[in-house]
């Protein structure tokens, strides 16, 4: 064997005992670590975030500004359910079809220019179908016209503190440079997850819409992974030239309600596949836990010179933890009581409950006053005080 012959039998088994890293090529990957798997994602921007606490759990590139597509409608749904919850228009409240609304492309249940629906007939058609003339015509209704809601929609999102963020329409079309990214999505998700009733809406496979002259049939966008998904149950696909293939999704197991979002992927089976390895990830590393419930009663607090010297107080919103399964994580709860002086008035912030993790504050909540407290009376104030002394 010639000398040249020996060097190359050698370099092959330096190269075969080499290691050489290798992902198992399964649908989910799920024993991936963060950022293996994060490289391991086909599309450019990616987010995994647990929607109690917040906390972003894997990311890839989820500043890098780009067009969304119809994930812009989850600010046009969020929008619609905060005026409802404002009392400035109700689900039965009639929407009369402008042409402008009528004359949008794309995804749409083809509206009638003077057709009348409800509220509710067209945030169903906008949940299931992302049907962009019932989502003009929403933010028509609200605003008085696109223009005006989506002046709206940007004022919301810098509230949100989506910095990457313009939107240029109520549906998500290519007008103008509209754009966002995966953590800004992720955000206006969980504030819209916030709303229980969206669930009754997103998660819907298929339905009808009952019309003046027509009965639609809905076919939810996101029906796949509705229906193969354990705990999947909704949220909102988007497709434009321009954007790709987009999804923010979310599912819930067990205490665990984990809010997935990709962006730009090149087809539909892609952008699915990434958001079930993001998904796996999450549910095969982490565990959830409520430890105060939205209104539960959390305590009582002094109230000075009151009727009454205590009100009950109750929690403004949940409290969640997450921790990695298998983990014990140490954690405490805080309460906190102002010093308040009467009148008091029902849903007065008297508190605050903080909840620490390893500790370091995560989450906190505002503790408010379940009842109305007047002012004692000075006969009243005055038995007290000499009531107090006599003891």
């Amino acid at each position: 064997m010639s000398q040249r012959h020996i060097l190359a039998v050698v370099a092959i088994l330096c190269l075969c005992l080499i290691p050489i890293p290798v992902v198992e090529a399964t649908a989910t990957n799920r024993s991936l670590p963060a950022m293996a798997l994060s490289e391991a994602l086909r599309v450019p921007q990616a987010l995994l975030m647990d929607m109690g606490t917040g906390t972003i759990l894997l990311a890839k590139d989820e500043h890098q500004q780009r067009p969304i597509a119809s994930l812009t409608k989850i600010m046009t749904k969020l929008l619609v359910l905060e005026a409802i919850e404002a009392n400035r228009i109700t689900w039965d409240d009639q929407v009369r079809i402008s042409s402008h609304a009528r004359q949008y492309g794309g995804s749409q249940i083809w509206l009638e220019e003077g057709e009348v629906l409800t509220v509710e007939q067209l945030f169903l058609a906008v949940a299931v179908v992302s049907a962009n003339d019932a989502a003009v015509a929403l933010s028509e209704f609200i605003a008085g016209s696109e223009v005006g809601f989506v002046a709206l929609m940007n004022e919301r999102a810098r509230g949100l503190g989506m910095t990457n963020t313009n939107f240029t329409s109520a549906c998500g079309l290519d007008i103008g440079q509209p754009f966002s990214s995966a953590y800004d999505v992720a955000l206006m998700t969980r504030a819209l997850l916030k709303h229980e009733r969206v669930h009754d809406f997103v998660s819907i496979r298929v339905t009808h819409l009952e019309r003046a002259r027509v009965r639609s049939m809905l076919a939810n966008t996101n029906r796949h992974l509705l229906a193969t998904y354990p705990g999947y149950d909704g949220l909102k696909t988007g497709w434009t030239t321009k954007a790709g293939w987009c999804l923010s999704a979310t599912a819930k197991r067990g205490q665990l309600r984990l809010i997935a979002i990709v962006l730009g992927g090149n087809t539909p089976a892609e952008r699915n596949s990434d958001i079930v390895q993001l998904l796996d990830y999450g549910f095969a590393t982490y565990e959830g836990k409520r430890v105060v419930e939205k209104g539960q009663e959390v305590g009582l607090a002094r109230v000075q010179k009151g009727q009454t010297e205590q009100v009950k107080l109750y929690a403004a919103d949940y409290l969640d933890i997450i921790f990695p399964k298998g983990q014990k994580s140490a954690w405490e709860q805080k309460t906190e009581f102002f010093a308040v002086e009467a009148p008091v008035a029902a849903g007065q912030i008297m508190g605050r409950l903080t909840i620490l993790q390893d500790g370091k504050v995560v989450r906190q909540v505002d503790l408010m006053a379940a009842e109305n407290v007047p002012r004692a009376s000075a006969f009243l104030f005055f038995n007290r005080l000499w009531r107090r002394l006599l003891r």
